[in-house]
């Protein structure tokens, strides 16, 4: 996909940080992920980016398979401040709010140099495969995850059948992933397990 960047970003820092993310995006990014710029929007007395993409369900999940839609709005304070992430609403998970926002843990970023809006995504499909249990924002969800894994697998299943009904599916790849989405997974995983440790 393409970035969608036009006249629209002008000289301010973190504008121009998201189009260099951006133009490194649309010469390489991770298999499956998509993600594109659709402009500045008013959020309250100030102006965000607006991005939306699609995150892929993680491998050997309920979700697998599924592109599953993304929105992220981008504040002026960006990379010193995460950008506010929303599924859509109907999406059930102990790390998403009723209202489809995202609740990443805070102490997978440390510091702004960790933030990225391909380490953001990469970490958002790790709290599709594994709840975090320190950045609850559902708690009926979080009680169907742990008491009721029945249900739950059914609510992911019925999310997916609804991807696939709308043609929102994506490619699946295989062990061969390629060298560069291994390192950015690995990058990721290393900076969430020195956080646990």
């Amino acid at each position: 996909m393409g970035t969608g960047t036009g006249n629209w970003v002008d000289n301010n820092l973190y504008k121009e940080r998201v189009q260099a993310e951006m133009a490194m995006w649309d010469q390489n990014h991770p298999f499956g992920f998509h993600l594109v710029l659709k402009g500045l929007m008013k959020d309250g007395n100030k102006n965000v980016i607006v991005a939306e993409g699609a995150i892929p369900g993680p491998d050997n999940t309920e979700l697998a398979g599924a592109a599953i839609p993304i929105q992220f709005k981008i504040p002026p304070e960006y990379p010193h401040k995460l950008p506010e992430c929303k599924f859509e609403k109907d999406f059930v998970h102990p790390n998403v709010s009723p209202n489809g926002r995202i609740s990443l843990p805070k102490d997978w970023f440390p510091n702004s140099q960790d933030v990225t809006l391909v380490n953001i995504m990469l970490d958002i499909q790790e709290l599709l495969r594994e709840v975090h249990d320190g950045s609850v924002a559902n708690s009926q969800a979080l009680w169907l995850y742990k008491d009721n894994k029945t249900e739950y697998s059914s609510k992911m299943k019925k999310y997916k059948e609804k991807r696939q009904q709308r043609g929102l599916l994506t490619p699946r790849i295989g062990v061969n992933e390629g060298a560069y989405l291994r390192t950015l997974r690995l990058s990721c995983e290393k900076r969430r397990n020195q956080k646990k440790q």
